[in-house]
Formats: C-alpha cells, sequence, structure tokens
C-alpha cells in the first residue's frame, strides 16, 4: 500500500489516495472528478486548489457519501457511486455510463431522440 501518488491530487480516486494500485475504475473516477472540476471552475467547495494530497480525500469522501448534493449534477453523483462500487478487477460496464450521460443530454435538449443516441454509440464503438 503506501506507495507515492500518482497523478494529481485534486483529481485521482480515493483508492490512490489510500495507496492502492489504479485501475479502470480509478481512471473513471478521476475523469468524473475532472468533469466536475469543468463544471464548476474549481475543485467541489473550495476556490483554492488543493495543495496537500492529504486534503482532497475527506473532501471525495463527503461528495460520495452526501445524499442531498445540490451542488452536483445527479449524473455526475450516479455516475461516481457507480464507479465507487466497481472492485479492482471489474470491467466497468461502459454503456450504462454512456446511459447516464446520454439520458443527461435528452433531458437538458441536446440530444433529438434515438438518431442522435445511435450517433453517439457509433462514434464509441470502443466502448
Amino acid at each position: 500500500m503506501n506507495k507515492t501518488l500518482i497523478g494529481t491530487p485534486n483529481y485521482v480516486s480515493l483508492n490512490v489516495h489510500k495507496g492502492c494500485e489504479p485501475s479502470r475504475r480509478d481512471d473513471l473516477e478521476s475523469c468524473l472528478y475532472v468533469m466536475i472540476y469543468m463544471l464548476f471552475g474549481k475543485f467541489f467547495s473550495t476556490a483554492q486548489p488543493l495543495v496537500k494530497e492529504k486534503d482532497a480525500n475527506p473532501l471525495k469522501t463527503l461528495i460520495l457519501k452526501k445524499e442531498q448534493l445540490t451542488n452536483i449534477p445527479k449524473f455526475l453523483t450516479t455516475a461516481i457511486n457507480y464507479v465507487r462500487t466497481l472492485k479492482f478487477e471489474d470491467e466497468p460496464d461502459y454503456k450504462y455510463i454512456i446511459r447516464i450521460f446520454t439520458e443527461l443530454l435528452l433531458e437538458e435538449g441536446e440530444l433529438n431522440g434515438e438518431e442522435d443516441e445511435e450517433d453517439i454509440e457509433g462514434e464509441y464503438e470502443w466502448c
């Protein structure tokens, strides 16, 4: 366990903060943290970048445990909670994750229905 942190403290998964070897679940969790940063222009509730590795862990634990996350869009909390259920060796259900984001785009009017959904799935056949 006690490995050197790999990655930017603001964006690495909880498991990587704990010194665990990263896996696909950790890559996805990191991507979701980057999305949160992109949406808010800051990391979670702080306007300051996190300086110490240990400071990021409590913030991420908080976001994963709170049931009422008013600042974080539901699709992100749903995706984060799903990713956090995966074990090291589990292969993520990428189609499920795409579906979470597709449903959001449909709700927001960014997609026009099945045609656009097929375009999204076709562009990302590697998933």
